[in-house]
């Protein structure tokens, strides 16, 4: 059965107050690096498998070219990330972390670990488990609709946002995903 538009706004409300304690810990995140910002974080992460075109590290991290191409310069300057060519096309660029960059990466894993390990010290690890499934459905789910409704010049699906003042776009994003199911 579906779930009801309460569920779904309730979803919402907790999925906000998430998103606001996330933010919280990032502010307050010890810098591992002097050169970086916390901001340089996912696209560590996303090159973690290996060399990619900025590209596709912005269709990852879900930010535009732009963002990253920027982040990414100081993320050179810093010694964290290189640039090589693309074997595939000599006129593309990939980037590639560096040793210095698998490094920071790595201290940040055993960072986040450590954090997450004292956060949830009551939980069990089937509750661990559990959580872990349903935030990768929801995650796979959310940019799997962001995705199809990008770049539909009429589409009826509301774009997330983020408005001044209008702090449930994303509980009505998945309440008017809800009704048309």
């Amino acid at each position: 059965m579906p779930a009801r538009r309460t569920e779904i706004t309730e979803l919402g409300n907790e999925l906000i107050r998430l998103v606001k304690v996330l933010s919280a810990l990032k502010q307050q995140a010890p810098r591992l690096h002097p050169g970086l910002d916390a901001a340089a974080y996912p696209i560590m992460f996303a090159l973690a498998d290996g060399p990619l075109r900025v590209s596709e590290i912005a269709g990852r991290v879900h930010s535009d070219v732009s963002t990253v191409s920027r982040q990414s310069a100081t993320m050179m300057q810093a010694g964290v990330v290189s640039r090589e060519s693309d074997p595939s096309d000599g006129r593309a660029v990939r980037l590639s972390l560096t040793d210095v960059g698998i490094d920071l990466l790595a201290r940040l894993k055993s960072v986040r670990a450590e954090l997450f390990s004292a956060a949830l010290a009551d939980w069990t690890a089937d509750e661990v488990r559990a959580c872990h499934h349903h935030l990768a459905r929801l995650s796979d789910d959310l940019a799997t609709w962001f995705a199809e409704s990008r770049g539909h010049p009429g589409h009826d699906r509301p774009v997330l946002v983020s408005a001044p003042g209008r702090p449930d776009l994303l509980t009505e994003a998945a309440t008017t995903m809800e009704e048309r199911a």
